[in-house]
């Protein structure tokens, strides 16, 4: 039998060749995967003014300087970003940075990778924008710590506050000092415990702006209570104890409201946005509502819808693949067969809500 010979022909420069990656020739597809092509352009990092550690991947890391801790941080999170697109770093260099108004820093980094197994690995430069937040680290915090007029005490009502909301917590904590509405060497302590947070600050006033900036960000409530630790010029020296409660419930749990069954799906600027398991229709509460949430007891699965047929649906359960059957009392507009779905099964009843 007579050997065809096929014609290919890369689908973007009509080029003929016998190698095509995705039916790209080799130099389209160069052109068109430029390993930095990939990440960020401006990157936010947290630099501690006094001994330029950074923090990275929930650690301090400690450096010498303002340029190594730009460089090793840049190294470590762009590896990681282009690790995660199936991109190999085999080199990586910050060769030039320059400093912009306002704070900002202008980075020329240049890396050496290898985008398909099948290439030789390729060099890339890219000017990124990096954006220092100016915190101090944990230890410089220990160093300066001693007299504080207040402490923070942030706590969730009836239950622990979750990984999640320590993350986003933190995250706000950072923002207010880099937006310079607190100072940084006024908080002395940050001290991690299984039921919250503890801050300690040296001013009052600055403990007061953190606290109200959080019960408007988390929806939480503030109590104030106060010791006497003794007397100055006749007058008498206290410590304010600043408790920022969190509520019962947090984002994605199911609750209870006016006897509706309820998917808690953000929780932002004093507002509370909840899906409606029974009737699919989102609704929107004021903090003054918080009270009257209730949490309930719940199990979470995920499935797959493999069957809807008007209000009759049946959902294959991903963790067994055992099949289920939901006669909806409304039947949500974004239901389709194969889309994904959580389950959950509050007391005997079955609810779905839409996938992630």
């Amino acid at each position: 039998m007579a050997k065809i010979n096929i014609t290919r022909f890369c689908i973007e420069c009509g080029k003929k060749t016998d190698k095509l990656i995705n039916g790209l020739c080799i130099e389209c597809y160069l052109k068109a995967n430029k390993p930095l092509a990939k990440i960020d352009s401006t990157y936010s990092i947290r630099i501690c003014p006094q001994c330029y550690s950074y923090r990275s991947r929930g650690r301090w890391v400690k450096t010498g300087s303002l340029i190594e801790a730009i460089s090793n941080y840049m190294e470590e999170n762009i590896r990681h970003e282009l690790s995660k697109k199936g991109v190999k770093v085999e080199d990586f260099k910050l060769e030039k940075i320059q400093r912009m108004r306002k704070g900002r820093i202008r980075c020329l980094i240049r890396v050496v990778a290898r985008i398909h197994p099948k290439l030789n690995p390729v060099e890339d430069r890219r000017e990124i924008i990096v954006v220092p937040k100016w915190t101090l680290c944990e230890n410089c915090l220990k160093a300066k710590s001693g007299y504080y007029e207040a402490i923070i005490q942030i706590r969730a009502e009836n239950r622990r506050i979750s990984e999640e909301e320590r993350m986003l917590i933190e995250n706000k904590i950072e923002e207010i000092v880099s937006k310079g509405i607190v100072r940084p060497e006024a908080i002395t302590e940050i001290e991690e415990l299984n039921e919250g947070i503890n801050l300690k600050l040296t001013s009052y006033r600055e403990a007061l702006k953190i606290s109200k900036l959080l019960s408007k960000e988390f929806l939480a409530s503030i109590k104030e209570t106060y010791s006497t630790i003794g007397f100055r010029g006749g007058r008498e020296r206290r410590k304010i104890t600043i408790l920022v409660k969190l509520p019962s419930f947090k984002v994605g749990d199911i609750v209870k409201y006016k006897g509706g069954t309820y998917k808690i799906m953000n929780i932002y600027h004093e507002k509370i946005y909840a899906y409606n398991l029974e009737d699919h229709k989102m609704i929107v509460l004021s903090q003054s509502e918080r009270n009257r949430i209730k949490p309930v007891s719940y199990t979470r699965r995920y499935g797959m819808i493999i069957s809807a047929k008007e209000n009759l649906v049946q959902v294959m359960l991903m963790d067994n693949y055992q099949i289920i059957e939901l006669d909806l009392r409304r039947r949500p507009d974004w239901l389709k067969e194969g889309m994904n779905v959580e389950v959950f099964k509050v007391k005997d009843k079955l609810y779905i809500a839409r996938g992630l």
